[in-house]
């Protein structure tokens, strides 16, 4: 093998690994979004979630017959963030452990990125 193909291939092994974080908690890049503005404990941040969420919620195509409009509910929202606080990087937690006595089973999304994100 050609010893600078060699090395680029070294060197491309090396710097995809570096890329890999072991971080549980994922950093937050750059200082276009305060910290207050994206902190669900705040109640005009809860607002704007469920907002933004029945307006998502209400241009699905075709339209559904009967959507529930969502609200804010104190205790699902305490749940998911103690799920999120335990969350294993890219491991589901399992139903048993996302039930919630007043709601049932909950669902659980994760997302993962190599990458700076725009939001």
């Amino acid at each position: 093998m050609d010893k600078s193909l060699y090395f680029l291939l070294i060197a491309s092994l090396f710097m995809s690994s570096r890329t890999w974080r072991y971080d549980r908690k994922p950093r937050l890049f750059g200082d276009k979004v305060s910290m207050k503005a994206i902190l669900p404990r705040h109640r005009r941040v809860q607002e704007r979630i469920v907002e933004l969420h029945n307006r998502m919620r209400s241009l699905v195509q075709p339209p559904p017959s009967n959507m529930l409009v969502m609200r804010w509910e104190k205790s699902a929202a305490r749940a998911a963030q103690k799920w999120a606080d335990s969350c294993r990087l890219l491991e589901h937690s399992s139903v048993d452990q996302r039930w919630h006595d007043q709601l049932g089973a909950c669902g659980q999304n994760i997302f993962i990125s190599t990458h700076r994100v725009p939001w």
